[in-house]
């Protein structure tokens, strides 16, 4: 039940720890999708190969390692949340934000990778959807995580506030996106789909802190 006071101090539950190694198991495999696709522009690729002895035994590794590695994050975002409570909170926004991110380049790199089309219009419809689909997780992950909006009454009105805001984020990540690779293009011999993949990348970073404020202060506002 929600009580409408401010927390004085992080508390960790079961649902955290489930929560992160989910997010944790999900990046893990989205990250070994992209480094597939991008293998041939990453001069390191070769050596993490004779390492590890194949692709696979990387995806392997990162699927145990990348999980714990969240955790232990979260954990100690929660023992400092112990003074200050919005750390915390903050290392969850981070932590779904990351997934929201991989998705949205993992969605973006497969359209690229089936149809061929890395730049132009199509481009920037390819873009649309991957992150559409990556608010819509958004929107799930930190209502009933990251700011425990728990309450189904409201739901409707959140997701249309939730909707009608991110289109002012939408236009930063599409157009942001767009501009890099539809104008300034790739760049130091970078292929033109590990392109396509910075420019989501750049996008992610302008509109982050717009949707932390957003998402706080009017979509989940308690």
């Amino acid at each position: 039940m929600e009580t409408g006071q401010p927390e004085t101090k992080a508390v960790w539950k079961k649902i955290d720890l489930a929560a992160i190694l989910i997010i944790g198991e999900l990046v893990a495999w989205l990250v070994f999708a992209i480094f597939q696709n991008a293998r041939n522009d990453l001069f390191f690729y070769p050596n993490l190969i004779n390492f590890f002895g194949s692709a696979l035994n990387i995806g392997l590794f990162m699927a145990l390692s990348v999980p714990l590695a969240a955790l232990a994050c979260l954990y100690i975002a929660y023992l400092l949340g112990q003074k200050i409570p919005i750390i915390f909170q903050v290392a969850k926004f981070i932590s779904v934000g990351i997934l929201n991110t991989l998705i949205d380049w993992g969605i973006l790199t497969v359209q690229v990778i089936l149809t061929g089309i890395n730049v132009g219009f199509g481009y920037s419809i390819f873009k649309s959807i991957s992150f559409m689909v990556a608010v819509f997780n958004s929107f799930v992950w930190n209502k009933y995580w990251t700011f425990k909006k728990n309450d189904t009454g409201k739901t409707q009105q959140e997701l249309l506030r939730f909707l009608l805001l991110s289109l002012v984020g939408f236009c930063i990540n599409v157009g942001v996106a767009s501009f890099v690779v539809n104008v300034i293009g790739p760049q130091g011999g970078i292929s033109p789909n590990l392109w396509a993949t910075v420019g989501g990348a750049s996008a992610t970073m302008f509109s982050m802190v717009w949707d932390f404020a957003v998402y706080k202060f009017i979509v989940f506002k308690k």
